[in-house]
């Protein structure tokens, strides 16, 4: 029996409806596991008789790259306008002396 610690400190609770949604969730993943151990083999044999590979996504790290490297274009392409408008802003005002 679990004790509450929300208004009586020792009021007895009892918390089924989260023991079974873990027991009922951790039943599902042995079934995906064993789903995937038994369907996994099957797949191996068909990509190497047809030829095919399995292409593996990109690593983590290779996301991470791939973010900055478009950070770094998007704030390449806010400097280049952040100085264009400058240079705007200063030929308009020595066109006004």
């Amino acid at each position: 029996m679990n004790y509450s610690l929300d208004h009586d400190l020792l009021s007895p609770r009892t918390n089924t409806s989260a023991a079974t949604g873990l027991a009922r969730a951790g039943g599902r993943a042995r079934e995906t596991r064993r789903l995937r151990e038994t369907v996994e083999p099957a797949g191996t044999t068909l990509r190497e008789l047809s030829g095919r590979e399995k292409e593996p996504g990109p690593s983590r790290l290779e996301k991470r790259l791939a973010g900055l490297e478009n950070a770094e274009r998007r704030i390449e392409g806010q400097t280049r306008a952040a100085i264009a408008h400058a240079r705007d802003a200063l030929e308009s005002s020595r066109s006004r002396q």
